[in-house]
């Protein structure tokens, strides 16, 4: 019996290291390219006021192995039309919690968004989702 157990165990321990999920805790961290305003916290944390990712330029945020993020008001991932953000959260515990009940995350505003949650990643909005706002916009 003891040996089904140490199988069982084994098995998760394998599926939890394919899943990314020991490997992205190595490297807990926000990192940001080119165009984001405000930078969040490389540790987690709280962004206060609006997040921009990528609002006239290409900009580029990624959240993994279980770091958190809050800000407290709206977020706009692509909002120019020059605009494209690419947002990628993977890992457990690895969560956006954009706070405030009138909080609202807008992808692909008049330019080009992305949002990807993998991993057991988490996102918490507000209030509303908006995906391709102007005849220019395209969100994902």
């Amino acid at each position: 019996m003891s040996t089904k157990c140490r199988n069982v165990v084994w098995v998760v321990a394998i599926s939890l290291l394919s899943m990314g999920t020991w490997n992205d805790a190595v490297h807990a961290a926000i990192t940001t390219r080119g165009n984001v305003n405000p930078v969040p916290p490389a540790g987690g944390g709280t962004v206060s006021g609006t997040l921009q990712v990528g609002n006239s330029a290409l900009g580029v945020m990624e959240i993994a192995g279980g770091t958190p993020l809050t800000n407290t008001s709206n977020a706009t991932v692509g909002n120019g039309v020059d605009g494209i953000g690419i947002v990628t959260m993977s890992g457990f515990g690895s969560d956006w919690t954009i706070t405030g009940s009138s909080s609202d995350i807008t992808i692909g505003s008049s330019g080009t968004g992305s949002v990807t949650l993998e991993h057991l990643a988490r996102m918490h909005v507000g209030d509303d989702t908006i995906l391709g706002v102007s005849s220019t916009g395209s969100g994902e």
